[in-house]
């Protein structure tokens, strides 16, 4: 999928400027392509958890049954061992 590009001037502060330049560099990646990525683990990462607020608020009103209990402790469990490291 090709996205439009959209220039954008942003202040950082000057170490967090010099750490992305540096995995730039030990990426052979341009500095836009180290924001990019950033930005877009941040925003997944942000839609993740408003997903969870959202599932939590839900089952809040009806609890879980002992079924539901066992497949989201799998999958915690699966989260915990491989999404997470990840992030």
């Amino acid at each position: 999928m090709i996205s439009k590009i959209a220039k954008t001037a942003i202040s950082l502060p000057k170490e967090l400027l010099e750490k992305t330049d540096a995995i730039a560099q030990a990426d052979q990646t341009t500095r836009s392509a180290v924001v990019v990525q950033a930005l877009t683990e941040f925003i997944q990462h942000r839609e993740n958890q408003e997903l969870l607020a959202a599932l939590d608020t839900a089952y809040e009103e009806e609890p879980l049954t002992q079924e539901e209990t066992a497949v989201l402790k799998a999958g915690m469990s699966h989260i915990a061992n491989n999404v997470v490291e990840e992030w």
